[in-house]
């Protein structure tokens, strides 16, 4: 019988079980809710790598590999977090996954004192990361004196400067997941501009000769290549509060920071959210694009797609923003319009979604026709966008299923494989099995939903698992050979999902990892669409795609 140091690290890995943090993040209320279930198993693959050397090399770096902190009491989090960093530097480039919610919320004036300032500027220098130390400093070195509002934007800021450390020591970093409060970098370069910033990082330069600059100037941050995905949301700021909503300027840092990003998520409460038209120039590798919580005009989304290339997957889901916009949405077949004309847009979209606000649910312009988007795999609409022009009178059975099979076979592309049709379209439910399991006309698809439900998540797609037909399907719905359809309708489910943390309280070194299972979830896409008031989503069975 082989023993334990006969295993190879897979084996051991597997051991130790943890509740995914993809699974528990929906289905937890609380940051202590959630430590509950993941510290555990992760606290026993800790203490097993702590037993051997052997056991530590192979165990850390799976341990540290995905790393997320969220819920109160921010800055210790981060300050621990950036000290373990320092203290690890094998450990902090293995780190692939990032996610983040930084709350200014609790961090109260008499808790921010001069020497986490101190700590702060001491632990950028260790870092070659910005410490704007004027800020805070008089021209004679004293702290300087801050009315409220004062101190509540240099809490921010100085949030800012502790995630701009971390940055700086995450050189593999492939994922980075942000919940932020708006202007978390303004100021923070003081009288430097974006441009002059970059010019120097990619030139080399050496630092400034202006005194003003010079002061500013602390090291800057370079930008992050492996980065190939970018979630970007509110922090858990009342909408009321003045920097509840994240700024344009914030947005252009951030992108700096991942100028090979490819795939980019961006939720806002605004009904103008920060999605600067100048930043067209760092989204040109960009290739799947989510936009949520929020109403777009038709110029925005018309510039937001023209600065991407060619698009793999498009996900535009207002349904859950605010009732009340300032315009008529953008229809789907304004957007479908938008994308036919984008490069080559028609033969590289694989994924499309389009979850648009029940309060205009059969007002929207339909979808005419999706057949020229010749490799379409997956599809999430609103029924109504595909068969509103089905007109069926008093028509005999016979005549409506004709027209339904005409409508559906000339618009749905033959390549597709997951369809989701929203809304209850009880005239055409009776026929939707027997049209679309003709084989000759849909030859791949294999997974129909229809669903009467408001709240949807369909960015839970994984564009980079659609090959994987295991995990897109339930297997005990398929025949021997996997080819059958699976048909559902989705009235009732349970909850599913993913979690964070860390445990309020004071973070210590174990706090500050965790172990994720793949899984059929696409965790960036959780981050983006959690709940804003809340750490807590629910989401149905069919929406786990």
């Amino acid at each position: 019988m082989a023993t334990l140091n006969d295993l190879p690290p897979e084996i051991i890995y597997q051991m130790f079980p943890s509740s995914s943090l993809r699974e528990q993040f929906s289905v937890t209320n609380t940051d202590a809710d959630l430590a509950k279930e993941i510290q555990p198993a992760w606290s026993s693959a800790l203490n097993l790598s702590r037993t051997c050397r052997k056991y530590r090399h192979m165990l850390v770096p799976e341990l540290y590999r995905n790393i997320s902190i969220h819920g109160s009491n921010s800055f210790q989090k981060l300050k621990c977090f950036i000290q373990f960093l320092i203290d690890n530097k094998d450990v902090a480039v293995n780190i692939r996954r990032l996610y983040l919610h930084l709350d200014p919320s609790n961090m109260e004036t008499k808790d921010f004192t001069e020497a986490d300032l101190e700590w702060s500027h001491w632990a950028a220098r260790q870092s070659g990361a910005p410490s704007p130390y004027y800020l805070w400093h008089s021209e004679d070195g004293k702290l300087l004196q801050m009315s409220e509002s004062r101190c509540s934007r240099t809490r921010i800021l100085h949030l800012g400067i502790l995630l701009e450390i971390i940055l700086s020591r995450v050189h593999g970093l492939q994922e980075l997941g942000l919940a932020v409060p708006g202007g978390l970098f303004c100021d923070q370069y003081g009288p430097w501009s974006r441009t002059e910033l970059d010019g120097l990082l990619w030139t080399g330069e050496p630092g400034p000769s202006d005194p003003l600059k010079s002061r500013a100037f602390r090291g800057v941050q370079r930008p992050l290549p492996n980065i190939k995905m970018l979630a970007v949301r509110p922090s858990c700021l009342p909408k009321s509060h003045p920097d509840a909503t994240i700024t344009p300027l914030d947005l252009n840092h951030l992108l700096h920071f991942a100028p090979n990003a490819r795939s980019i998520f961006i939720a806002s409460r605004d009904g103008q959210p920060a999605s600067p038209l100048d930043t067209h120039s760092q989204w040109s590798n960009v290739t799947c694009l989510t936009i949520t919580e929020t109403f777009l005009d038709e110029r925005k989304i018309r510039g937001m797609i023209q600065g991407c290339a060619s698009l793999v997957s498009f996900k535009y889901l207002n349904s859950r923003a605010d009732a009340y916009v300032p315009h008529w949405p953008v229809s789907p077949e304004e957007v479908v319009t938008m994308l036919r004309e984008h490069q080559n847009t028609t033969t590289t979209l694989l994924t499309l979604c389009l979850d648009l606000n029940d309060w205009y649910r059969g007002e929207y312009e339909a979808i005419r026709s999706l057949s020229d988007f010749s490799n379409l795999e997956n599809l999430w609409v609103d029924a109504s966008s595909v068969l509103k022009k089905v007109k069926y009178g008093s028509s005999s059975r016979s005549e409506k299923h004709k027209r339904l099979t005409h409508k559906l076979s000339t618009s749905l592309p033959a390549s597709i494989k997951r369809l989701h049709l929203a809304g209850n379209e009880h005239q055409v439910r009776h026929n939707m099995c027997e049209v679309l399991t003709d084989r000759e006309k849909f030859p791949n698809l294999n997974l129909v939903e229809l669903e009467d439900f408001v709240r949807r998540f369909p960015e839970l797609w994984d564009p980079n698992e659609d090959d994987s037909d295991e995990d897109d399907t339930n297997q005990n719905d398929l025949g021997d050979d996997g080819d059958d359809l699976a048909f559902s309708i989705m009235n009732a489910g349970d909850g599913y999902g993913g979690g964070s943390y860390l445990q309020d309280g004071d973070a210590k070194e174990e706090d500050i990892g965790e172990t994720n299972k793949d899984t059929t979830l696409s965790y960036q896409e959780r981050f983006i669409r959690a709940d804003i008031e809340s750490p807590s989503t629910v989401c149905t069975l069919g929406e786990l795609w």
